[in-house]
């Protein structure tokens, strides 16, 4: 009521006149969250770091920091001929990350990509798929690691990334480590 919102739940009794226990119980747990809203969001661990990429576009404005700066109205481009291309990021030191978010959202070109981590000399998957095609959000078995990269092993016509943010492992929405 405070901002003018109306909060309405359909919930009704049972032939009783009580209402279920299960229902009871979501009520209090969303009592919970109203009194107490979890935090915000933290920026993604990769924002700003170092970045690298396989090639660039050959116009200045698509160098690969743009894939990390947390804006999605810049961008990174792969070199005109590309039909493959990574992009890597490191984040300093080793971090712990359980989750990617990777947006593609006004050039859909992707139709295989792999996130990996660098472990020892060799780049492992963490997790793969096809399209982007939006916003894509993996979620994966957390991994503490210093370099990871969005590998792009096919696309359509030249890869060009949003952003690329990696964040600590999450559940529900609310960040449970850093």
């Amino acid at each position: 009521m405070k901002y003018g919102n109306i909060f309405s739940l359909d919930l009704g009794p049972d032939y009783r006149g009580r209402l279920r226990e299960i229902d009871v119980e979501t009520l209090r747990q969303v009592g919970e969250l109203i009194r107490n809203p979890p935090p915000a969001a933290a920026d993604a661990l990769s924002r700003g770091k170092k970045t690298s990429a396989s090639s660039t576009w050959p116009q200045a404005g698509y160098e690969a920091d743009k894939a990390v700066d947390g804006e999605t109205a810049t961008r990174w481009g792969a070199a005109a001929e590309a039909r493959s291309a990574w992009l890597e990021v490191d984040l300093g030191q080793p971090q712990r990350v359980g989750r990617a978010v990777i947006s593609e959202l006004q050039y859909p070109r992707t139709r295989q990509f792999a996130v990996e981590v660098l472990d020892g000399q060799a780049w492992k998957p963490l997790a793969r798929g096809t399209t982007i095609g939006g916003t894509k959000v993996l979620d994966f078995a957390p991994v503490t690691a210093r370099q990871f990269r969005l590998n792009i092993l096919e696309a359509v016509e030249v890869p060009t990334i949003e952003e690329f943010g990696l964040y600590p492992l999450m559940k529900a929405g609310l960040f449970l480590e850093k």
